[in-house]
């Protein structure tokens, strides 16, 4: 039989379809390294051939700049000016449709380059329960780990007996954990860190450790930290010391301590 006159052939074109993109892996990084991103994408040839695909990297969010080496290319590096969490985004376009993908890059902040904490002395009345009165010397004290014994801080400006120390500024966690801090005294000592008093053994006694309960900090944060001590006669000691997971207590370093 032949094939009625009516009848047609019919070609069903497929439609275009978005391309397929991936943004690549979560990375971390430590500043001020950048990180390589390389992306992959994918195309159906409509409407256009592969080679007439776009690119384009972007920042979603995060805290701070970001700068792409080579943005309108599948593979790039990314600076940042801040540390923080940013998620950037992939987007690739045929010219007709474009999709996207977002990968998270944790960045944390340099490592510790502090130069101490912000030392401000005193000479106290050799009576009394005053401390904190004639203020005769500030300067930045790189970790605070003394044993004066029974010599003064600064020979002919503080005192050898009736003195005391405030040392401020603030400590930065090198790992999340938890932390203790501790304190080797000999007289008087207070520490707050980030406003709440973790040790007081403010009182009169020989060289003693006193160790805060555990305190959660975050790699890279930086928490406002304050001692105070006071010396009455005898021997001097003021010791400031932390401990965290993977380091046993040891003096707090100078790179951790900023004024």
């Amino acid at each position: 039989e032949g094939v009625p006159s009516e009848a047609r052939i019919v070609r069903i074109e497929p439609g275009n379809l978005a391309p397929t993109v991936n943004a690549g892996p979560d990375r971390t990084i430590t500043l001020p390294n950048t990180v390589q991103l390389t992306g992959t994408a994918a195309d159906d040839g409509l409407p256009n051939p592969p080679s007439a695909l776009t690119r384009n990297w972007s920042k979603v969010s995060g805290p701070g700049t970001v700068t792409f080496s080579a943005p309108t290319a599948l593979a790039t590096t990314a600076s940042f000016s801040a540390s923080g969490v940013y998620v950037l985004r992939l987007t690739v376009s045929d010219g007709a449709l474009a999709a996207s993908d977002d990968v998270r890059v944790t960045v944390n902040p340099a490592l510790g380059t502090g130069t101490g904490l912000t030392a401000r002395y005193y000479n106290d009345p050799s009576t009394g329960a005053t401390k904190f009165t004639t203020l005769v010397r500030t300067r930045t004290d790189a970790t605070v780990n003394f044993d004066w014994a029974s010599g003064s801080p600064i020979p002919g400006v503080v005192k050898t007996d009736n003195f005391s120390v405030r040392w401020t500024g603030q400590v930065q966690a090198p790992v999340t954990g938890n932390y203790t801090f501790s304190t080797v005294s000999d007289d008087g000592v207070r520490v707050w860190i980030n406003g709440v008093l973790r040790i007081n053994n403010w009182t009169n006694h020989a060289p003693t450790t006193n160790t805060s309960a555990a305190i959660p900090l975050v790699a890279g944060t930086r928490y406002s930290i304050v001692m105070e001590y006071y010396e009455r006669t005898g021997g001097a000691v003021a010791r400031l010391r932390w401990a965290y997971p993977g380091q046993a207590t040891q003096a707090i370093p100078q790179s951790r301590l900023f004024p």
